[in-house]
């Protein structure tokens, strides 16, 4: 009895090994970005698997293969309001491309102004927060800027409400989107 349930535990453990071998296969094969680091590919696998194998609502889930749009906002110490810190596109970052050129955007300025501003503190203009903004998340969308500007700051007109009793400074305030831009129900995997 005790030799047949030794045996049923090793050709499990050789069965989970054999499963976890195809999904980390897979997860890697199927990633639009190398993965940084072999642990990163692994982790992401075991992540889309177990996510939907027990039905969990993983932001990994093949439903959007691990590709999700965080839109961060910020309540800065001298404010009750949540500004945008920014759009990042959870998949990549720094993709290099056009550095931030403000006459793309001129329209919106005013609008960035009031909505997308440096706290103050953080020793940044408002200007170099949004080259920040634009070089390390921006390039990574595949938009001009004028778009990405232009839709980060109606998703946080859309959405800042999802921040409200949400605790304020220092912390940030993450809403997620899937790649069609609709509201996922959490930004955890």
């Amino acid at each position: 009895s005790t030799q047949s349930t030794w045996g049923i535990c090793v050709g499990m453990a050789r069965l989970v090994l054999c499963v976890l071998a195809v999904v980390l296969a897979v997860a890697v094969a199927s990633e639009a970005q190398p993965a940084p680091s072999m642990f990163a590919a692994f982790s992401s696998a075991l992540t889309r698997f177990f996510g939907s194998a027990f039905g969990g609502s993983s932001a990994y889930s093949p439903s959007h293969g691990g590709k999700f749009y965080m839109l961060r906002l910020q309540q800065c110490s001298d404010s009750s309001e949540w500004t945008l810190h920014g759009l990042w596109p959870q998949w990549a970052e720094s993709c290099g491309g056009s550095s931030f050129d403000e006459s793309q955007v001129t329209s919106l300025v005013p609008s960035m102004h009031a909505q997308w501003r440096s706290c103050p503190g953080w020793g940044n203009t408002d200007e170099q927060f949004w080259t920040h903004e634009w070089r390390d998340h921006g390039t990574c969308t595949g938009m001009a800027q004028y778009d990405y500007f232009s839709l980060a700051l109606q998703l946080q007109q859309q959405y800042a409400y999802k921040c409200a009793g949400h605790p304020g400074y220092p912390q940030q305030c993450p809403v997620c989107f899937d790649m069609n831009f609709n509201l996922m129900d959490s930004c955890s995997p």
